[in-house]
């Protein structure tokens, strides 16, 4: 991941056997519900005073 993204100027940019892709890893089909099922069973767990991840 980059600050500025894409940066132009960096030297991975140059390398065959670099594959450089946008960071959107939480917009793919249902990450958004399974980090709301996560975020919910670790407020539940920490009540209980469980652990969490």
């Amino acid at each position: 991941m980059f600050e500025n993204e894409p940066a132009a100027d960096s030297k991975l940019l140059e390398l065959n056997n670099v594959i450089v892709g946008s960071h959107c890893a939480a917009s793919s089909i249902g990450a958004v519900d399974k980090m709301s099922m996560i975020a919910s069973e670790n407020i539940i767990n920490m009540l209980k005073k469980r652990g969490v991840i």
